[in-house]
């Protein structure tokens, strides 16, 4: 009989079987071969059918993009200045000049007498001159001696990098304001004073500066006089551009307007021991030549790596002091006393600087961002 007839032939058993077990398996393992390529793309579950290789590295593909993703994230946290800097007002290192200051140019003398040996300015006079000087005389000299020796703040010449002129106006009037002058403010001798870092180089000059600055009758009219000036520099009418153009001198004058308070009660803690002026401790120093480091915080400094104050009780006191100021907002103790405080802990032992809550800007996330941060990886990794 014709086999195209539609006769069946007889199937060995072992045969049947084979087949049977293919088509199982076809079935299970979704490899049926009678299903097209297209059939396979058109399924909604085209994903499942994918080779375990294609699968691993579409869910390593989308790991690596949800990482990205968060990375940018972390990076938008972190502020621009602390990134790049804004030049010499936001370096992490204190820069000193040491050198000697200037000359001072000397006036006009006349012409030495040509009968004469000696130059005319010391040729003795006729007049006998008491080599003893009276009482007057002494006093006389003792308050010029103080009135010149101590450092002022903007002692050298302002410059012309100013876009008013209302702005150095300003600073010549609060700069002869003579009860700006009584005050002695210390936080703005840190950074804008060039005899200042003379007087460092002598211990008593700077006992003086300090017990000159710490003994002025009221501080409470020093620190509402320069409040006031705060305010002032920041009016359009007086140096409200060149404050928006981060002009370096109306940055320094208003750090060390806000830091007054700060500043006088950290300058002014005494050796409990030895009665000496904490920072003139610092200043001097020799084992431990960066202690003097913290008293820029207040100015927005923060402390260079590496920085290895002296673990002293004035110290303790002076960061103290800080840790206060720091709790408030938008100031500069704000943004520098965390890691300060880290790095001090980390040389004097833990819980010697006090810490709080206060945490450097940029250099942690809150509490609230960070789970934000978690959802939004996990709502990726979900739709991968």
């Amino acid at each position: 009989m014709d086999p195209s007839e539609g006769t069946r032939l007889p199937v060995p058993a072992a045969v049947s079987r084979s087949t049977d077990r293919n088509a199982s398996r076809d079935i299970l393992c979704n490899t049926n071969p009678a299903t097209s390529d297209r059939q396979q793309t058109a399924s909604p579950t085209g994903l499942t059918k994918l080779p375990t290789g294609l699968r691993s590295l579409s869910a390593a593909r989308c790991l690596i993009h949800s990482l990205l993703f968060a990375l940018l994230f972390l990076c938008q946290a972190v502020r621009g200045d602390e990134l790049y800097g804004t030049g010499l007002l936001a370096t992490d290192e204190l820069v000193f000049d040491r050198s000697e200051p200037p000359t001072p140019r000397m006036g006009l003398h006349a012409r030495q007498d040509a009968s004469s040996s000696l130059p005319a300015s010391i040729v003795p006079s006729e007049t006998a001159v008491s080599s003893t000087p009276t009482s007057s005389e002494t006093s006389l000299a003792t308050a010029v001696a103080t009135s010149t020796a101590l450092p002022r703040p903007f002692d050298t010449s302002l410059g012309n990098n100013f876009t008013t002129t209302t702005c150095p106006a300003f600073f010549n009037s609060f700069l002869s304001n003579q009860t700006f002058q009584d005050c002695v403010p210390f936080s703005l001798l840190l950074q804008t004073s060039s005899s200042f870092f003379t007087t460092l180089r002598s211990p008593p000059l700077l006992n003086l500066l300090l017990q000159t600055s710490c003994s002025i009758p009221s501080p409470s009219t020093c620190t509402s006089l320069l409040s006031q000036l705060a305010t002032d520099l920041q009016s359009s009418s007086n140096c409200g551009s060149d404050l928006h153009l981060q002009n370096p001198q109306v940055l320094q004058a208003l750090a060390g307007f806000e830091a007054y308070p700060t500043l006088h009660s950290a300058a002014c803690l005494t050796n409990a021991q030895t009665g000496s002026y904490c920072f003139a401790d610092a200043v001097g120093n020799a084992s431990a030549p960066q202690s003097s480091y913290v008293y820029y915080l207040p100015l927005g400094v923060q402390l260079p790596d590496g920085t290895r104050p002296g673990c002293t009780q004035c110290l303790k006191d002076t960061m103290s002091i800080f840790k206060s100021a720091a709790d408030v907002k938008d100031t500069p103790l704000y943004s520098t006393y965390g890691k300060a405080a880290e790095t001090v802990d980390g040389v004097c032992g833990n819980g010697f600087a006090a810490e709080g809550v206060v945490r450097s800007a940029g250099a942690r996330l809150d509490a609230s961002v960070a789970v934000l941060l978690v959802a939004m990886v996990a709502a990726a990794l979900m739709l991968c």
